[in-house]
């Protein structure tokens, strides 16, 4: 079994065709001007759009195989990026950013017991006025659409199954991929483990490292409901 996204790096971009990054872009790109973190880059996708309109970026992956693909991805704005292999609870920059953006569930795979911790030291290093922004699949969502469900996805070039089991404060997910190599195919396993984080446990550990906090649908970019399948937080590091 090998580490998250270790597999699923190769293929990262086509399953994630779904996710709508020039609206998410649109609604978050005048709070991510000046000095930029994006944490948990994934494939640089987003990357690719904080370069428009920021004057540096630093994106940290855990994952070297996804890591390596924000670089491939980016490849013409390298110089505008600087690439850091770390971990969320980790990582902190040289010096305090204008902002810090996490694009695409970063923070579910975050235990509860690590979040206090996690956003304080990110609160310490924004500016103050600056912003932290992120999203996060909704308890609604991993439980009512994710748990205890089985996804499948058949190409030409590779196969994946996604099993996915409902526990007590998680879901653990499952995939087993195989990729064509010539007349053969390779097999790859790996796991995930989500957490579910509801809106008002967030918002309270936020406000007391010093965050004042928005929420929105992460998909409509409106008010969110109890059915909103991601949830977006826009803080802004309080005066």
């Amino acid at each position: 079994m090998m580490d998250a996204y270790s597999v699923i790096a190769r293929i990262y971009d086509y399953a994630n065709t779904d996710f709508d990054y020039p609206k998410y872009f649109e609604f978050t790109k005048h709070y991510l001007t000046g000095e930029v973190v994006e944490l948990a880059c994934g494939s640089g996708a987003f990357t690719s759009y904080l370069v428009k309109v920021a004057d540096s970026v630093i994106a940290v992956d855990n994952c070297k195989e996804m890591l390596e693909k924000a670089v491939e991805n980016n490849f013409k704005n390298r110089k505008y990026i600087q690439f850091v292999q770390d971990d969320i609870k980790n990582f902190a920059p040289p010096s305090k950013v204008n902002a810090v953006i996490a694009v695409c569930d970063g923070f579910n795979y975050i235990n509860k017991k690590h979040l206090s911790n996690v956003f304080a030291k990110i609160s310490s290093y924004i500016k103050t006025g600056g912003h932290f922004i992120f999203d996060i699949s909704s308890e609604y969502k991993l439980k009512n659409i994710i748990g205890n469900n089985v996804f499948f996805e058949d190409t030409d070039e590779f196969t994946y199954l996604w099993t996915n089991q409902l526990k007590s404060d998680c879901v653990q997910m499952d995939i087993t991929m195989f990729e064509a190599c010539g007349e053969v195919y390779k097999r790859a396993d790996e796991s995930h483990i989500q957490y579910f984080h509801n809106e008002d446990m967030l918002t309270s550990l936020l406000n007391n490292v010093g965050f004042e906090v928005s929420v929105f649908d992460g998909e409509t970019f409106e008010e969110c409901s109890e059915t909103s399948s991601r949830l977006l937080f826009v803080c802004k590091k309080a005066v």
